[in-house]
């Protein structure tokens, strides 16, 4: 595994992320348009080298094009009380075009680069299943963590960031059951969620809480749930057996006289 490709790929996910920052609060950059420019062009250049590097990535940028679209789209605006401003954004949409355009460049460059995943090894099993788990991953974390910032988003950020460096780790010390795609993006990941955490960090003591955009959607469904119990007393017509109580029961006075 190339060192220089790990470094490339995690500022991959470094630029990645400082871009989606800017596009989402444009005053931690005044008039960041060269920037934010800059940045999309930076992310398109070292995915498509990635994608040279290892044809196979070409399928893993394939699921987290997929994946951000379900996760920003169907699930965020389905369910999230507040749009969500992604693909409304021209800039994703230019990016989008031109990431696919890449994968196509690179693929036509090298046709036979992706032969290797028609064969039937342990190692493209691993490969094939890492992308299902990723894809579902992706849309899991967009569906449960949709706010912007809060507080259980930024613990879930750091889950994936130690769920990643593991993966790098397998990668690199068993490299004959991974493609290289999968260190790099993996490293991707680890700079995209860091990036990701310090931003949240920055801000999440400046946020206003009141905002659904900042509100944990995964907490207050579990608080939705909890309210909506007593009405299966309703559905099914009578009250819930309560439980046993752990307080001993204090026998009731008698009403005989002793006299």
């Amino acid at each position: 595994m190339n060192l220089i490709m790990l470094i490339l790929s995690g500022l991959s996910g470094v630029f990645t992320k400082v871009m989606d920052e800017l596009l989402d609060d444009p005053a931690l950059v005044p008039n960041n348009q060269a920037l934010i420019y800059g940045l999309g062009t930076g992310v398109i250049m070292l995915y498509t080298a990635m994608m040279l590097y290892d044809p196979t990535m070409i399928l893993i940028v394939g699921v987290l094009l997929l994946g951000q679209y379900l996760g920003d789209t169907i699930f965020h605006n389905s369910y999230v009380p507040y749009e969500h401003g992604c693909y409304d954004n021209p800039i994703w949409i230019y990016g989008t075009i031109l990431m696919i355009a890449s994968m196509v460049f690179v693929y036509l460059k090298n046709p036979e680069g992706l032969l290797v995943l028609t064969e039937f090894t342990l190692k493209n099993v691993i490969f094939f299943l890492g992308l299902f788990i990723g894809i579902a991953g992706i849309s899991a974390e967009a569906f449960l963590f949709p706010e912007e910032s809060s507080y259980p988003k930024t613990v879930s950020r750091i889950f994936i960031i130690l769920g990643s460096i593991c993966l790098l780790i397998l990668s690199l010390l068993f490299s004959s059951l991974f493609y290289d795609s999968v260190a790099l993006i993996s490293a991707d990941i680890i700079g995209y969620c860091i990036t990701s955490i310090f931003f949240k960090l920055y801000t999440i003591n400046k946020i206003d809480t009141n905002d659904p955009k900042h509100q944990s959607f995964l907490i207050n469904t579990i608080t939705r749930w909890h309210y909506s119990l007593p009405t299966l007393e309703t559905l099914l017509g009578h009250p819930l057996p309560a439980w046993p109580s752990t307080t001993p029961e204090v026998p009731a006075p008698s009403h005989t006289s002793s006299e």
